[in-house]
């Protein structure tokens, strides 16, 4: 589990937190992942999500309001699923860097760099 805490405030900070009031966070980072998931499938046959199993009940459709999350060095959001999340066990802890693009119109200001 990863947690962040405001160094201004000493309060904890959610992912929704980073976002501007009411701004639709989960459907474009969501979208973003999916993408990324099939690019790596298709460039690297070892690796496997779970988009489009035939136990529909598995596959990654959205992330969850609480999923973890870091910023990294570089400013950029970075999305953390646990092993078994989205995809098989040797897969361990997987993580999906989103571009800054995908998310800088909905973001708060000071968040995340460019």
């Amino acid at each position: 589990k990863v947690y962040h805490i405001d160094k201004k405030t000493g309060n904890m900070i959610t992912l929704k937190d980073l976002f501007k009031d009411g701004a639709d966070y989960i459907a474009p980072i969501s979208q973003n992942i999916k993408e990324q998931m099939k690019i790596q499938m298709e460039q690297d046959e070892s690796k496997a999500y779970w988009l489009d199993d035939e136990v529909d009940e598995w596959n990654f459709k959205e992330i969850s309001e609480d999923v973890d999350f870091y910023i990294n060095e570089s400013g950029k959001l970075v999305i953390i699923f646990d092993e078994y999340e989205v995809a098989p066990g040797y897969m361990g802890v997987v993580s999906f860097e989103i571009p800054t693009e995908v998310v800088q119109p909905i973001v708060k200001e000071g968040y995340l760099l460019e």
